[in-house]
């Protein structure tokens, strides 16, 4: 099992798998995962995949719940971000 820092962000574990399996795990085109990494978002339909591979590459820390705090904490962000 890799030891690293816990990720905070989608981009990160984005990063930590690579866009380019995760297009190939997901079905998506490889333009559109970079875009995900780019936007920092990923789409709640791709979470268990992206969980699954996590524990097949010993990626520490990524859960459903880790993905769910950080789409709760991105929502926030924009909502404070709209507001202003």
């Amino acid at each position: 099992m890799q030891i690293m820092r816990a990720m905070e962000t989608f981009a990160q574990i984005i990063a930590a798998i690579g866009y380019v399996r995760l297009s190939t795990l997901t079905g998506r085109p490889v333009g559109t995962v970079s875009s995900w990494q780019s936007r920092d978002v990923l789409p709640p339909e791709y979470w268990s995949v992206t969980v699954r591979e996590a524990e097949e590459r010993g990626l520490a820390g990524i859960t459903h719940q880790v993905l769910a705090d950080i789409a709760a904490r991105n929502a926030r962000r924009r909502r404070t971000s709209e507001a202003a």
